[in-house]
């Protein structure tokens, strides 16, 4: 009975191997590891045997009928119209179109959305954040879930439409109404993870944000690097900082990010505050207009980007108050495809 006590949190691979005479077999498995309750509340959610679970694991929907026993599965609160907690992931599959409209769903500390190709989730006046929060009381302990992921095809146009569903062969997202996504290490990664490591061969995924909020996260929205013209929008969002709870997010702490353990999580920095409301890697034409950006490192990151932040009307430019970096972009492309469109943006108070 082996044991061991992990110094970092993080997700660990973890092999058995047991031997008997001239015979071996081994077992492998993978470690997820919150912080210890030293660090956390002990009363709150740091522990994966936190007892308020809807669905103690991971949920697949794939036809109308997991998607009627999923929305049967919400119970009456009183912030939104019903909750739900999901202990592991929730998958959209098989291309199915799920909306879901005045939810909230709590996300175990190894939570997250998987929005898979072809597949489209609509968050209508949502709410999405760690289990054991509120949206009145949003952080009574410092526990963050994992985010969103749509995952996509990288050789594919995004306005090719699959003669199946009439829409996209790349996942989509769309969130609208008020939608609240709160406390993610990665709020919405557009693009897919293989164990801690992008892969690009899953970009592509489609992002039509609107009239929604994203606030203490780490990371808000992260494009992976995608060739063809990108139709993905965000509009009219609120990005809040106040910093992300994890600690590991403050430097000098006794385990900081990104680390071996944790590779695709933010920066550590002397504010404890969100790292980058925005990051675009090798993508192009993504819209950003009328959005607020307020205490963060960055507010957007573009490398090797073509974006269009803000518009020549008036009402489609961006604010950014309280930033160390407005924006900042860095191109290795002289080609005009790689031309970024930065119109009418207000940058106050930076820090």
């Amino acid at each position: 009975n082996p044991q061991h006590i992990y110094s970092q949190p993080g997700q660990y691979v973890v092999t058995l191997i047991g031997n008997s005479g001239n015979c071996s077999t081994t077992y492998t498995v993978v470690v997820s590891v919150t912080p210890s309750t030293s660090t956390y509340n002990p009363n709150c959610c740091s522990s994966l045997e936190f007892p308020f679970y809807t669905h103690n694991g991971s949920v697949h929907l794939q036809n109308a009928t997991d998607v009627s026993n999923f929305l049967s599965s919400f119970a009456s609160t009183s912030s939104f119209s019903s909750l739900a907690t999901i202990k592991d992931t929730l998958f959209i599959e098989n291309k199915l179109s799920v909306n879901l409209t005045n939810k909230q769903l709590g996300f175990g500390p190894w939570g997250k959305i998987i929005i898979s190709t072809g597949a489209e989730l609509i968050l209508d006046n949502c709410l999405l954040l760690p289990v054991g929060s509120t949206h009145d009381q949003p952080k009574p302990c410092p526990v963050m879930w994992q985010g969103i992921e749509i995952w996509g095809m990288s050789g594919v146009s995004q306005i090719i439409s699959d003669p199946q569903t009439g829409r996209s062969y790349q996942g989509k997202l769309i969130t609208r109404n008020g939608t609240i996504i709160r406390d993610a290490h990665n709020a919405i990664v557009v693009g897919q993870w293989t164990g801690q490591v992008f892969n690009t061969i899953g970009s592509g995924g489609i992002l039509d944000a609107s009239s929604s909020d994203i606030i203490n996260c780490a990371y808000g929205i992260r494009f992976i690097s995608y060739a063809p013209l990108n139709i993905s929008k965000i509009i009219g969002c609120d990005f809040l900082g106040g910093g992300p709870g994890d600690p590991g997010y403050l430097t000098g702490n006794s385990y900081t990010y990104p680390n071996p353990y944790n590779k695709n999580y933010a920066h550590a920095n002397n504010l404890q505050r969100t790292y980058a409301y925005i990051q675009a890697i090798g993508v192009r034409n993504i819209r950003i207009e009328s959005n607020t950006f307020n205490n963060a490192e960055y507010g957007i990151i573009g490398i090797n980007s073509s974006l269009r932040v803000g518009g020549a009307v008036l009402g489609q430019e961006n604010v950014f108050t309280n930033c160390t970096n407005g924006e900042t972009h860095g191109n290795f492309f002289s080609s005009p495809f790689f031309v970024n469109r930065i119109v009418r943006n207000t940058y106050t108070q930076t820090l």
